[in-house]
């Protein structure tokens, strides 16, 4: 007797060909079940993982515009503060300035954060300042302060402590 599927020579009590692992007087093939098995869970995954891109990455362009902030452009007037805290906002004179006051407050260092203040290349905003943009950066933006004890100074502030 001899395999249906691979041609090998197969003894009549078998129930399997060694060779190929078909069975003996029908058409299944365990070897070949188990790969179409995996097949399919690979494929299964794979249609999971298309779907989840493309509902991420498709619908609607603007949706994305809408849910976020609305723009702040160079030359309008704004207001300063943190969203989340009454706190004064920080303007550093240069961006180097707004550097090292952080990383003086990072390092828990007052007197160097001290120093920033008293020399002046550093000073404080009260929330709710008016300032207009004169530079619009990803971590930092270029203020001139419109209002209040520190009015015309120009300086750099945090770019999310600017808002309209």
């Amino acid at each position: 007797m001899f395999c249906q599927n691979c041609g090998h020579a197969i003894e009549s009590e078998r129930g399997f060909c060694p060779a190929c692992g078909t069975r003996i007087g029908g058409s299944t093939h365990v070897a070949e079940s188990r790969k179409t098995a995996g097949r399919e869970k690979i494929g299964c995954l794979v249609l999971i993982a298309l779907i989840v891109i493309l509902a991420l990455f498709s619908g609607d362009k603007d949706q994305g515009q809408r849910r976020a902030a609305p723009s702040i452009g160079i030359g309008e007037a704004v207001r300063v503060g943190w969203s989340d805290s009454p706190e004064p906002v920080i303007v550093g004179i240069t961006p180097e300035d707004l550097d090292s006051f952080f990383a003086a407050v990072h390092s828990k260092d007052d007197y160097g954060r001290g120093q920033l203040v008293l020399s002046g290349r550093v000073f404080l905003l009260e929330r709710g300042t008016t300032v207009r943009i004169l530079e619009l950066g990803f971590t930092k933006t270029k203020i001139r302060v419109l209002e209040g004890a520190q009015q015309n100074q120009a300086g750099w502030v945090v770019t999310e402590a600017v808002a309209r």
